[in-house]
Formats: C-alpha cells, sequence, structure tokens
C-alpha cells in the first residue's frame, strides 16, 4: 500500500496533510498517533469510504479509485468497535458476509474454520446478541479473515480483549503473517501491543507523517538515558546513589529508583551500581528503561517532554 501526497479536508480544517505512507508486502506495519491525528480519517481512505481531497493511493500496485472493487475484494477490515447482526447465529452471520466478499466454495466450512481460529468456534450457533465484548471481537476478526484477504486493516484489534486473549491474537496474527503471507495494517494506542506486535512502525500527527522505520532499526537506534531500579532496600541504594556525580536528575517513587544518566555516562552508571548491588546485597527484583523503544520514538516523534504529557496523548 502506498499513498502519494495524500490531503484530507472538512471544510477548512485539514484532517489528513500531504501524508506519503509506504507499507510493504508481508509483515505487520503499526499506524500509532495521539487522537486526533487523522489515523481514522486515513484508514477511511484507504478503504474507500472517504474520498481524498487530492492525492492518490495505490493497494497492490493499482490506483484505488480506478480499481476500487476489484481491490476491495482483496482487503479485510475491523473497525475498533465491530457490528454484528444480534439476531442472527454467529455462522450465519460469518458466512453472509463471506457471501458478500465473494466467497462461494466451502462457505459453511471456511466460516467455521475462521471461527475456531480466532477461539470462537464453539460458540459458532448461538446468536450474536449472546456474546461477551471479548467473544464479538474474535467474531469481527473472523469476518475481516474469511475471504482471506491479502492486505487486512485492523483498528484497535485488542479492544475488549483480557491480557491472555491479547496474546492469543498476537500469536494468530503472526502465524497469518509468516505462514500466509498476510500484510497486516494495525493501528492502536496501546505502545506496548505494537512494539510487540509489528514489523514496521508509522507515527502521524496532526495528519502528517512524522516518523516511519522497521522496528529493528527503532531498537538499535535507541538511547537510554532514563532507567527505573527495583530493589528490596530502595531508600538505602538512593541515598548511595545520591552522591554519584552524573545524573540529570535522580527520584524515589513507591519503592522504585528512577534516574536520569548524563550523555555518555550509561556505562560508566550500570558499573557502579552492579558493584553497589553486589558490595551491599541487594536483592535487584528489576533493571530498565523507562520508556520501551517504541515510547521513546513516540516521545521524540511528538515532542512530548514529561509523563503527563505522555498520558494526555495515549489514553
Amino acid at each position: 500500500m502506498e499513498t502519494q501526497n495524500l490531503v484530507k479536508f472538512y471544510g477548512k480544517k485539514s484532517v489528513v496533510h500531504d501524508l506519503n505512507l509506504k507499507v510493504p508486502k508481508g509483515g505487520i506495519y503499526g499506524f500509532l498517533g495521539p487522537n486526533g491525528a487523522g489515523k481514522s480519517t486515513t484508514i477511511k481512505m484507504l478503504l474507500g469510504l472517504l474520498r481524498p481531497t487530492s492525492g492518490r493511493i495505490f493497494l497492490f500496485n493499482s490506483e484505488l479509485r480506478n480499481n476500487k472493487i476489484e481491490i476491495m475484494s482483496r482487503i479485510g477490515y475491523l473497525p475498533e468497535n465491530p457490528i454484528l447482526y444480534e439476531q442472527m447465529t454467529v455462522i450465519n452471520f460469518i458466512k453472509y458476509l463471506a457471501r458478500l466478499h465473494g466467497v462461494r466454495n466451502n462457505l459453511y466450512q471456511r466460516s467455521l474454520e475462521m471461527l475456531d481460529f480466532f477461539g470462537v468456534g464453539r460458540h459458532a450457533f448461538s446468536e450474536c446478541r449472546e456474546l461477551s465484548a471479548g467473544q464479538r471481537q474474535r467474531v469481527g476478526l473472523a469476518q475481516a479473515f474469511v475471504h482471506d484477504p491479502e492486505f487486512i486493516i485492523l483498528d484497535e484489534p485488542t479492544t475488549n480483549l483480557d491480557p491472555l486473549g491479547r496474546l492469543q491474537i498476537f500469536e494468530k496474527l503472526r502465524e497469518l503473517v509468516e505462514e500466509e503471507g498476510k500484510t497486516v495494517f494495525v493501528s492502536s494506542h496501546i505502545l506496548q501491543e505494537v512494539e510487540r506486535l509489528c514489523d514496521q512502525i508509522g507515527i502521524i500527527d496532526q495528519g502528517k507523517l512524522v516518523t516511519s522505520k522497521p522496528l529493528g532499526d527503532i531498537i538499535s537506534q535507541t538511547t537510554d538515558h532514563e532507567f527505573v531500579i527495583v530493589v528490596d532496600r530502595p531508600q538505602q541504594l538512593f541515598s548511595q546513589l545520591q552522591i554519584l556525580p552524573y545524573f540529570n536528575g535522580i527520584r524515589e517513587k513507591e519503592f522504585q529508583i528512577i534516574v536520569n544518566v548524563e550523555d555518555g555516562k550509561t556505562d560508566q552508571f550500570i558499573e557502579e551500581l552492579l558493584q553497589l548491588i553486589l558490595k551491599d546485597k541487594y536483592h535487584l527484583k528489576s533493571f530498565k528503561p523507562l520508556y520501551m523503544p517504541i515510547e521513546k520514538v513516540f516521545i521524540d516523534a511528538l515532542g512530548i517532554r514529561s509523563t503527563r504529557e505522555l498520558e494526555n496523548v495515549t489514553e
């Protein structure tokens, strides 16, 4: 998928501005941005639900506006809140949507396979209105994949799923990508989820693409200066660390010690910290960066300067 100078105005308000986005074949692309950044508008244009003010969209090397019917037959879509036909049984709902997508052969078998694959096969003969929120989400995923699409757009795919359900869906999506060569485009607010799931990341802000990188590049290029330390005697270690000369800041919060290390001093800090832990026999429970790589890139890309700001844009 590729967009070229994509623009969308609502009246005089620019929602998407000069967006040049490239999603390579195969893999999982994470599409991130704060609320109001233009993610949903972009997705609607990719699906042909909104007409761009200007610019071009290419899918499978064909321009969307000239080949919409053929292109859409090769795309699957999961909205943030899937809408089901409440009085239909689950299997009839999936079969119905499969027929709309042009599936004719082995319709029942294919529908049941997808329900089984996403963990709701045992509810196939329940009415949709009887499902829990998490089960509805899984049915939504089944309908997005039932016609065997090549490119799948998922808008907040793990909404309403518990932690175990999220892990299961991650495994299923990775299986479809690695074994069947699918391309998945995921819009999500959950940064840790994107980091675990995606191969490449794009961040949009105020309708503009501010960065797009493979996840491997993000991890290898991320420089950490802020760390969280958890030990069994935090106040004692905090007193010892306070006298070290290379911190931009150090604070204790709820049994955690949070430090901001000067540029070029990280290796020296880690070495001295380990010496203190071994010398005074601390029980080290955790030592990790304050922000994971994708969080750091998100913060830098949007110019966020505080944890409170980060919370505000990701709620």
